[in-house]
């Protein structure tokens, strides 16, 4: 999936059954997955576990990322 913010926006709370790769196109910001804050940058990737809230948040030059997510069909807990 292709994703992007706006200059400061923030992605509403998200948590789901699935792990998610994000890799960051272009811009900067951060993420709060689960209390965990990290800066991020073009280039970066992280990986967040399945289960755990989190939240990108667009520094003021906004932020382009592509997620990953597996498995393909998120699992029925």
């Amino acid at each position: 999936m292709v994703c992007w913010l706006e200059p400061g926006a923030r992605t509403a709370p998200d948590e789901h059954n699935q792990r998610e790769l994000v890799i960051v196109q272009g811009g900067s910001g951060l993420i709060d997955s689960s209390g965990v804050v990290e800066q991020l940058n073009v280039g970066d990737v992280v990986l967040v576990e399945r289960g755990h809230a989190h939240v990108v948040v667009a520094a003021e030059d906004g932020m382009q990322w592509i997620s990953l997510y597996w498995p393909r069909v998120e699992p029925q807990a």
